[in-house]
């Protein structure tokens, strides 16, 4: 994490974030096979990070290497009367490579 940069991801990282996905879902179905889901492959998965990034009240943080996207964190911002303002990250919006530590996120 010495040299990692931290900045706003955009839309222009989506094929980035959509290979870490990917990674992270590999590796989770291992451990949970329940997770085998025919939707999660790449076009699905770019599209998704794709409309989130449509959607103004989504911001996006990413841990950056060389120029190169390690891991990243997309949160929706909501605001209600019950809780308040806070940040909903959903499944596909968290990822990190697993050379990483685990502390990027």
């Amino acid at each position: 994490m010495k040299n990692c940069e931290v900045r706003s991801v955009t839309v222009n990282d989506v094929p980035a974030m959509t290979d870490l996905l990917i990674g992270r879902q590999n590796l989770e179905s291992n451990v949970f096979p329940f997770l085998q889901n025919s939707s999660l492959n790449a076009k699905c998965i770019a599209d998704k990070l794709s409309e989130l990034f449509g959607n103004s009240t989504v911001l996006g943080m990413g841990a950056f290497v060389n120029d190169e996207l390690v891991g990243y964190i997309l949160g929706e911002i909501k605001v209600s009367n019950r809780v308040g303002r806070r940040a909903s990250v959903p499944y596909e919006g968290i990822a990190f490579r697993p050379d990483q530590s685990s502390e990027l996120i």
